[in-house]
C-alpha cells in the first residue's frame, strides 16, 4: 500500500470499484429482463395480470411490468415521449378514439412499428389473415397495420323481455325486424310523464349529449362521417337518416333522454327504459349496474333498416402498439402475439369479459360457441 504512488485513498477507492464492479456484472447475469406495457383499462389491467404469469412461465428470463394509466394522461405522455425521443413503453393499449393524433404525415412518421412487417421479421409472417380484416380499419394508415385489433364490439339490441311480455309482446324478436316495426310497437307501451308521473315508461334509451347511437346507426348502415376519400359525410342521405331516426323518437316521447350514465342507470332500476343499444362492453356495465335485474334482459339483433338489412353495428375498440422507441421489439411482438393471436387467451378473455375477439378462431371454440350469460336468462 504504502508503495502506491497515489496513496493508500485513492488504491483502495480502486478495489473497491473494481469488486463493486464484478458484483454488479454477475448480479446482471441473473437479473431477469423487463418488458413494458401500458394499458388503460382496469378490466384490461386485472386480465394482463394473470395472462402474464402465464407468459412469463414461457419465458422465464422476462418479467413483464404492466402500468395501468388513464386513456388521457396515457395519449399525453406517449406524445411527449415521442417528442422527447425516449420514454415510450416497449408496448401499450391505445382506445379508437385516441389513435388519430398519431397517424399524420407520411407512414414513415407514424412513432409505431408495422405490425404486419415486425411479425414477418420474427417468423410470423401472414399473421394478419387470423384476423377479422375490417376490423384494421382504425389501426391502419396509408396500407400499413401500426395496430393489433383486441375486438370486434358488436353492437346488440337489448330488451326487458318480462315488461314486453306484460305488454302483449312475449316474443319482441319476432315482433322487431325494422326499425318501423319497433317505432309501432314503442308507441304502444311507452307511457309519457305527464300523464304517468310515477311511472313513465320509455320505449328506449338515447343520448342526447353524446353521438353514441348516431355512430351505432351509421355504421349499421356502412358508413361514418367521413366517405373513403376523407370527405365529410355528415350529410350523406345515411346520416341524415340516422338522425331523422333519433329526433323522432324524442319528438314523439319514446325515447329516455341519456344525459349521463349515473342517472341512465337510475331510471333502468325504476324500470322506466325498456331497450337500449349496447356494444359487447357495455352489457358487461348493465350487469354491474343493475345486478337486481338479473335475468329479466334479453339480447336481439339491432332493427334493420329495411327488410333483410344489417341487423347489427359496432362501437367502440382497443388497439395494441409497438412503439418504434421501443427496445425489447421482438419480445413486445411475443407478448402482443400471445394476448392476441392465441385462440385460447382470446377465448378465456371473452368468456371473463364477454367482450368479443377479433380472431377468427375464436369462433370455432365450443367454449364460447356454447357459454351460457345467466344475466341475460342464459342465452348463449
Amino acid at each position: 500500500l504504502d508503495s502506491f504512488p497515489l496513496g493508500k485513498t485513492p488504491l483502495v477507492m480502486a478495489v473497491l470499484f473494481v469488486c463493486s464492479a464484478l458484483v454488479v456484472g454477475f448480479a446482471g447475469d441473473d437479473k431477469k429482463k423487463t418488458l413494458s406495457y401500458w394499458c388503460f383499462a382496469r378490466t384490461h389491467y386485472d386480465d394482463y395480470a394473470v395472462a402474464k404469469e402465464r407468459f412469463e412461465a414461457q419465458h422465464p428470463e422476462w418479467t413483464v411490468d404492466i402500468k395501468l394509466v388513464d386513456h388521457p394522461s396515457l395519449l399525453n405522455r406517449l406524445t411527449a415521449a415521442f417528442v422527447r425521443g425516449s420514454g415510450a413503453p416497449d408496448a401499450s393499449e391505445i382506445e379508437i378514439n385516441g389513435i388519430g393524433r398519431f397517424f399524420k404525415g407520411e407512414a414513415e412518421d407514424v412513432p409505431f412499428a408495422d405490425l404486419k412487417a415486425l411479425g414477418a421479421q420474427f417468423g410470423d409472417a401472414g399473421w394478419e389473415k387470423e384476423i377479422v380484416a375490417t376490423r384494421y380499419a382504425p389501426w391502419s394508415y396509408k396500407g400499413h397495420i401500426f395496430g393489433m385489433p383486441q375486438d370486434l364490439h358488436p353492437v346488440i339490441f337489448l330488451y326487458r323481455q318480462d315488461l314486453f311480455a306484460a305488454a302483449g309482446y312475449p316474443d319482441l324478436p319476432a315482433s322487431v325486424k325494422t326499425w318501423d316495426d319497433f317505432l309501432r310497437i314503442a308507441r304502444e307501451v311507452s307511457r309519457s310523464k305527464e300523464q304517468f308521473p310515477q311511472e313513465p315508461r320509455y320505449a328506449i334509451g338515447l343520448h342526447n349529449k353524446e353521438a353514441w347511437q348516431y355512430w351505432q346507426l351509421l355504421h349499421q348502415q356502412g358508413v361514418s362521417v367521413y366517405d373513403e376519400a376523407r370527405n365529410s359525410a355528415i350529410d350523406s342521405p345515411e346520416s341524415v337518416a340516422a338522425l331523422a331516426l333519433i329526433a323522432r323518437m324524442f319528438r314523439e316521447g319514446l325515447a329516455y333522454p341519456i344525459r349521463d350514465l349515473p342517472t341512465f342507470w337510475a331510471a333502468v332500476k325504476r324500470d322506466e327504459v325498456l331497450t337500449f343499444l349496447a356494444a359487447d362492453w357495455f352489457v358487461g356495465f348493465l350487469r354491474n349496474n343493475v345486478p337486481e335485474r338479473a335475468g329479466k334482459w334479453r339480447a336481439m339483433p339491432m332493427p334493420a333498416w329495411r327488410e333483410g338489412g344489417r341487423r347489427v353495428s359496432t362501437h367502440g375498440g382497443t388497439t395494441t402498439v409497438i412503439p418504434k422507441q421501443g427496445h425489447n421489439k421482438e419480445m413486445a411482438w411475443e407478448f402482443t402475439k400471445f394476448l392476441y393471436l392465441s385462440k385460447n387467451e382470446t377465448v378465456e378473455r371473452a368468456l371473463k369479459t364477454r367482450v368479443m375477439p377479433a380472431m377468427h378462431a375464436a369462433y370455432t371454440d365450443e367454449r364460447l360457441l356454447e357459454d351460457r350469460f345467466s344475466y341475460l336468462g342464459d342465452q348463449r
